[in-house]
């Protein structure tokens, strides 16, 4: 009977490794992501509804940005990519990863 218990830990550890693991390639999926996409902002200037909708198009992320729609040249701009995750075990509801980067308009480094 223990090592029939020992297995029932066993086995949820490893799911929930697995869910930890998933988090965090995600998590490094979308900063690299968002690095691509402040590259774009600094290039393109104007963060309009048509840009808006081909990040979300091109990278499959949910793209959400409050502020100015042409900010002016060398200003900071906040934005938030996120996606939704389904885990096995750590939650019974979707799970949304965030990153939250900026970028400096005009500034291509």
């Amino acid at each position: 009977i223990g090592v029939i218990l020992s297995m029932i830990f066993v086995v949820m550890l490893f799911l929930f490794s697995s869910d930890l693991m998933c988090m965090q390639y995600l998590y490094s999926d979308l900063d690299s992501k968002a690095l691509s996409i402040s590259y774009l902002i600094a290039q393109n200037r104007i963060i309009d509804d048509a840009f808006k909708n081909e990040i979300q198009k091109t990278y499959n992320v949910t793209f959400t940005y409050n502020g100015p729609v042409k900010p002016s040249y060398g200003e900071i701009v906040d934005f938030n990519v996120s996606k939704s995750f389904d885990p096995i075990i750590l939650s019974t509801s979707d799970v949304i990863i965030n990153v939250k980067r900026t970028a400096v308009i005009g500034y291509y480094g």
